[in-house]
């Protein structure tokens, strides 16, 4: 089960596909910071300005990964028309949910991905 903050859609800010449209995937946790104000201070990662704890935004929730593909797709499907698909995510920390199982689902249903990640994982390439 993936433990999701949100879903939603919106433009990314950010890099390479800056101005493009996107839904934003916000998985839930984090390996260097709690997410509670009053730990802050003195975590590891003290400037991070994202709410990630929990399941209770936008869309949020437990899913599988087919339950959690469909809502991407209506998301999607209800904000973007002829667009090329595009998914986002981000967190907390993604990479502690983030599998090649999603990956493979998001690509079979053709979006193109981007994952924002703090860098202290690492990652394979397949």
């Amino acid at each position: 089960m993936y433990k999701i903050k949100e879903i939603f859609r919106s433009i990314q800010g950010e890099g390479f596909f800056s101005g493009k449209k996107a839904i934003f995937v916000r998985f839930s946790g984090c390996n260097l910071w709690n997410g509670l104000k009053k730990t802050k201070e003195n975590s590891i990662c003290n400037f991070c300005d994202t709410d990630f704890i929990g399941t209770n935004g936008k869309n949020g929730g437990s899913y599988k990964v087919d339950d959690l593909i469909n809502k991407i797709e209506v998301v999607w499907k209800s904000e973007f028309t002829t667009d090329e698909k595009f998914v986002v995510l981000t967190g907390g920390e993604p990479l502690l949910q983030v599998d090649q199982e999603l990956l493979n689902a998001l690509k079979k249903k053709k979006y193109k991905i981007a994952l924002e990640k703090k860098g202290n994982i690492k990652t394979r390439k397949k």
